[in-house]
């Protein structure tokens, strides 16, 4: 038991110091966040896969909106982020509406103009 005590990190002093029932408990719960450890790090494995996969296929079937972005993996972390894309992106969908109009009504004006 004293060689996976020292595995788990437990020092020398805390072993000796320690009744059997409690270096079994520090020990079960070492080996309860070592597995909980690799599950997460399995699940930002296939995060990061995912989002490989849909950043290589997006821009192939010309989908920009189906690019990944951190907010939706990861909501918690990046509400700020996600805010201020929102922001931006409203920014210049009301300037390229803009620039749409001034197009078109410079396009009216040239027709009528012309006398069309």
């Amino acid at each position: 038991m004293y060689p996976y005590a020292l595995d788990a990190g437990i020092s020398i002093d805390l072993f000796w110091n320690s009744s059997v029932n409690e270096i079994i408990d520090m020990l079960e719960s070492y080996g309860r966040r070592k597995e909980q450890e690799r599950k997460l790090k399995i699940q930002d494995d296939f995060i990061i896969a995912e989002v490989i996969a849909l950043n290589i296929l997006a821009p192939v079937a010309g989908d920009k909106e189906a690019m990944p972005h951190p907010w939706d993996y990861y909501p918690s972390f990046f509400e700020a982020e996600k805010k201020s894309w929102e922001e931006n992106q409203l920014k210049q969908q009301i300037e390229d509406y803009r620039e749409r109009r001034k197009a078109y009504i410079a396009e009216v004006n040239r027709r009528r103009q012309l006398g069309l």
